[in-house]
């Protein structure tokens, strides 16, 4: 990957497109991993410098069986299920000065539901998608400028449990269903447009600090314990599993089982972020839950399709104490004196 351009600012990309100056400009990229977003504000961008763009996404062409595709397929993510000849003939004509239609598509829906009409009056031609590199004519891939953008498969899955429930209007178990043949397909299918693209963007964005809870990590002598908490209520007591997996970036992803009363109620994920390496040692931690039934299997299965690499388990109960809005959390390993306290922030 050493003859690449890799890249990892926003700024930094979009001046790199200029300096090119390529009329026709196509992001490829796993489910999530922000090519859409990066297509859209490079757009802006482009508009705020009074250029005229165009901006078509590959989503728009799923086709209009989509759900029986789906089911023949056994998922949403093969490319069968999007009409990339309809796409090629859109870019032929809009390239040639024809103005198209292009069909718009309902991810709630699963069906085309109208058409725009986009008139070839453009600076730049942006297309994105999640097999662009792979099944756009070559003829056009030739002209074009590139852009592969990638995210950690731990952050990919993290985005889709927080993403799809608004996008689709699904529960997360039938989210969950879907996403098992995600990775499989993209091994086949997309990872490999990596080597057919100009530029790599490395899309470092974490979703787990935007809509996680957030908290501050630390320990406690057991002589300090009552100290501590003698302002605070014990809200509930609980019994934790955590089952620690790492991605390629070798990030620490926590899947955690929460057990009240002896039952299982709750599934959480969580993500570590040291701040400081020096004594104390400081700690973030990242925390999203979820109350869905049966997500706890089907979470293990999605990193094991992913290739995280499991690490280890810890066993812990968690005792969570209240004081108007300040929230703590003890940690008590089990076979061992540790006492960990996390202070929401």
């Amino acid at each position: 990957m050493s003859f690449k351009t890799i890249l990892n600012k926003t700024q930094d990309l979009f001046d790199h497109i200029l300096k090119r100056n390529k009329k026709l400009i196509i992001f490829a990229g796993a489910s999530s991993s922000g090519k859409s977003y990066l297509a859209k504000v490079l757009k802006d961008y482009f508009e705020k410098q009074n250029k005229k763009v165009v901006l078509i996404s590959s989503d728009n062409f799923y086709k209009d069986l989509t759900t029986f595709f789906a089911y023949l397929y056994g998922t949403f993510d093969h490319p069968n299920l999007i009409d990339f000849k309809e796409l090629n003939l859109c870019i032929e004509k809009l390239l040639n000065g024809k103005d198209v239609k292009i069909p718009i598509y309902s991810f709630e829906d699963h069906m085309r539901i109208g058409f725009e009409y986009i008139k070839a009056d453009f600076d730049f031609l942006i297309i994105e998608g999640l097999y662009t590199l792979e099944f756009i004519k070559r003829e056009f891939l030739r002209k074009a400028e590139k852009i592969f953008v990638h995210s950690n498969k731990g952050e990919l899955i993290l985005r889709r449990l927080l993403r799809d429930p608004e996008r689709t209007k699904e529960s997360l178990e039938k989210i969950l269903s879907k996403l098992i043949n995600v990775f499989p397909m993209w091994n086949v299918f997309g990872e490999k447009q990596r080597s057919l693209a100009d530029i790599i963007f490395i899309n470092d964005y974490e979703i787990i600090k935007d809509k996680g809870e957030a908290f501050l990590e630390g320990y406690v002598s057991s002589k300090k314990l009552s100290q501590v908490l003698s302002e605070y209520k014990l809200e509930k007591k609980e019994f934790v599993i955590e089952y620690y997996y790492k991605d390629e970036n070798k990030d620490i992803l926590c899947v955690k089982e929460h057990y009240l009363n002896g039952k299982f109620y709750k599934v959480s994920l969580s993500k570590r972020e040291v701040i400081s390496f020096r004594k104390p040692l400081k700690v973030k931690s990242y925390s999203v839950f979820f109350k869905e039934p049966g997500m706890f299997s089907q979470i293990h299965i999605l990193m094991q399709l992913a290739n995280l690499k499991y690490v280890f388990l810890l066993k812990k109960d968690i005792e969570i104490y209240k004081k108007d809005e300040k929230i703590l959390i003890l940690e008590k390993f089990r076979y061992s004196n540790k006492l960990k306290l996390l202070e929401k922030i």
